[in-house]
């Protein structure tokens, strides 16, 4: 469809939100929207703009150019693309994570890959079982890693089976590296749909006991979710490297276990970033708020924000808190 004439709009918005550049043309999905596309040059395939419309007729055929709004808007287009997306129209590099996902499988060796759908589109995931069973951890790797990270997600994904917990590590969303926290997130959204995967697939496999263990970004992506949909279809949180950002970027995710009733684990390592560990008493009282005995803080001697050679020592810490809490 050209830009200068679009057919079949029930009904435009004032704000128009998530127009998404696909291969030469902008895609106008949400409520206002029935498949109306706008043909320009292609910029960047995982970008998006937030773009001003004057409210119009159902069903119009004028020309965008017959609205003072369009008039305005035809004009500043070009600057607009320029300028780039808007904060909130992220959306994961989908490219990158099939190279994840394809030097993974190959040489998973314990456990095997198991690969869950959303609405969105299937993805990775590494089912390790274990003989006699307590329960199972849902394992959320940190950024730029993936479900076999050396340092935390691989060794626990493992090491909690001989504990006597089967695990499931997820592939979670990923952006091209070198991206930052702010990046990340407009994307903690595409989190949740996997989140809620694994742990339907946990629940089919007849596990009673089902706990979330989020590292780094992935703890990001639990909090969002816990914030979003609550902790009731969980039975214990695993937190692991809690509340670091970049430089000069500040925590957005709201810590969630205040509001929370499962147990709580809040592990760090004594070497993390100083504005995690500045957090501590706030995080602190929120475990006091949580009101289940069993909530508390465990350190890692030794260890920094990614776990660097400590992934058996904090999947130990980890293996006897769950092996002592009541759940």
């Amino acid at each position: 469809m050209d830009f200068g004439n679009i057919r079949g709009v029930d009904r435009m918005a004032r704000i128009v939100t998530g127009i998404y550049l696909t291969g030469a043309s902008f895609l106008l999905p949400g409520p206002f929207f029935r498949c109306c596309r706008i043909h320009v040059p292609a910029l960047h395939p995982h970008r998006a703009l937030t773009v001003p419309f004057d409210l119009m007729p159902a069903c119009s055929t004028k020309p965008l150019s017959g609205y003072p709004m369009m008039r305005k808007f035809h004009f500043l287009l070009p600057l607009l693309l320029l300028m780039g997306p808007a904060h909130g129209a992220e959306i994961p590099d989908y490219e990158r994570e099939k190279r994840i996902a394809m030097e993974i499988e190959p040489q998973i060796f314990d456990g095997e890959v198991v690969w869950l759908n959303t609405p969105e589109r299937t993805f990775l995931s590494i089912y390790t079982q274990a003989d006699e069973s307590a329960g199972a951890a849902l394992i959320l790797h940190g950024r730029d890693t993936g479900p076999e990270d050396v340092n935390v997600a691989g060794p626990m994904r493992v090491g909690l089976v001989e504990e006597g917990w089967s695990t499931l590590a997820l592939q979670m969303p990923v952006l091209e590296k070198g991206r930052k926290y702010y990046d990340y997130l407009p994307i903690l959204q595409f989190a949740h749909a996997r989140i809620e995967a694994g742990l339907a697939f946990l629940r089919e496999q007849g596990y009673q006991t089902v706990v979330l263990a989020g590292h780094s970004c992935g703890a990001h992506m639990a909090n969002d979710w816990l914030n979003h949909q609550g902790d009731g279809t969980i039975d214990g949180y695993v937190a692991m490297g809690l509340g670091a950002t970049d430089y000069k970027q500040d925590l957005k995710t709201p810590f969630p276990m205040g509001s929370m009733t499962v147990p709580v684990l809040d592990i760090y390592g004594s070497e993390e970033y100083p504005r995690p560990l500045a957090m501590l008493p706030m995080r602190a009282g929120m475990l006091e708020k949580n009101g289940h005995p069993d909530s508390t803080q465990l350190v890692v001697e030794g260890a920094d924000h990614f776990f660097r050679d400590k992934g058996d020592a904090l999947t130990e810490m980890v293996a006897g808190w769950l092996n002592t809490v009541r759940f």
